[in-house]
C-alpha cells in the first residue's frame, strides 16, 4: 500500500482543531472562531489553501467539547477532499500450477 504523504500533517492538524475550542473561559467565541476557519478550509479548492487557512488555529489547550470535534471533524473532510487520493493497487496475480498457465485451483477438487 502506497505511503499517503498529507496523512500525518491532516492527523497534526486534527489534534490542534479538536483542542482548539476546549479553553474554559471562551467557549463560545473559540467555537466561532473555529467555524470560521472551517468555512474558509472547506471553501478552498486546493490542499495549499486549506493548510494556510488551518494556520490560524492557536495551540491546543485542554479537552475539546463535543462541538468543537465535530467542527473539527468537519474541516478534516473538507481536507480530505482536497488531497489527490492513492491509486489503487493492482490485484494480485493468482498462483499457477508448476509447468502450467492455468490457475492452481482449476487441477484441484
Amino acid at each position: 500500500m502506497a505511503s499517503v504523504s498529507y496523512a500525518g500533517a491532516v492527523r497534526g492538524w486534527l489534534v490542534i482543531a479538536v483542542g482548539f475550542a476546549s479553553g474554559a473561559g471562551c467557549r463560545d467565541a473559540k467555537l466561532v472562531q473555529l467555524e470560521q476557519i472551517k468555512d474558509e478550509v472547506c471553501a478552498c479548492k486546493t490542499v495549499e489553501c486549506a493548510e494556510a487557512a488551518m494556520k490560524a488555529l492557536p495551540p491546543q489547550e485542554g479537552v475539546a467539547s463535543h462541538r468543537a470535534q465535530e467542527i473539527a471533524h468537519a474541516m478534516l473532510d473538507c481536507m480530505a477532499r482536497l488531497s489527490p487520493a492513492p491509486a489503487p493497487a493492482e490485484p494480485a496475480a493468482a498462483p499457477t500450477l508448476r509447468g502450467s498457465s492455468a490457475p492452481a485451483s482449476a487441477g484441484t477438487p
